[in-house]
Parts: C-alpha cells; structure tokens; sequence
C-alpha cells in the first residue's frame, strides 16, 4: 500500500505521481493515462477532487474538472 511521495502504475499503463494516504491518492499530483490524457491538480480517494486541469491527448483542456465533479453532487 503506498504511503507519502511517490508513484504508482496501473494495468492499463496510467501513471500517478504525488502522495499518498492509506494508499489513495490525495493532494497535488499528476497522472498521465494510457489514453495520453493527463490530470493534474488535486486529489482526494484516487480520484480528481478540487482544483485542477485535464489535458486530452488532443490538447484540449479542461480547467478546475475536480471542482465541477464536486459541484455535480
């Protein structure tokens, strides 16, 4: 179960890079998916939450994604 600064790879290829509690990413980090799509800002249950930016693999971005699922609830 990862703990603090560091990594973590999935199946799919998709990487996460920030911290960790209780082995879920929480904080700030970066995760670059194996679509080519990256998300980076804040995290919370290794899951975007609050402030933060999804770049598609087009270039296309989406600014503060976490804050609107957050608003979706």
């Amino acid at each position: 179960m990862p703990q603090g600064k560091g990594f973590y790879l999935y199946g799919d290829g998709s990487r996460f890079e920030g911290y960790f509690v209780d082995g879920k990413a929480i904080g700030n980090g970066y995760c670059r998916y194996a679509s080519g799509d990256t998300y980076r800002g804040e995290w919370k249950d290794h899951a975007p939450h609050g402030t933060g930016t999804m770049t598609l693999a087009d270039g296309q971005k989406y600014p503060d994604l976490g804050k609107r699922r957050i608003d979706r609830k």
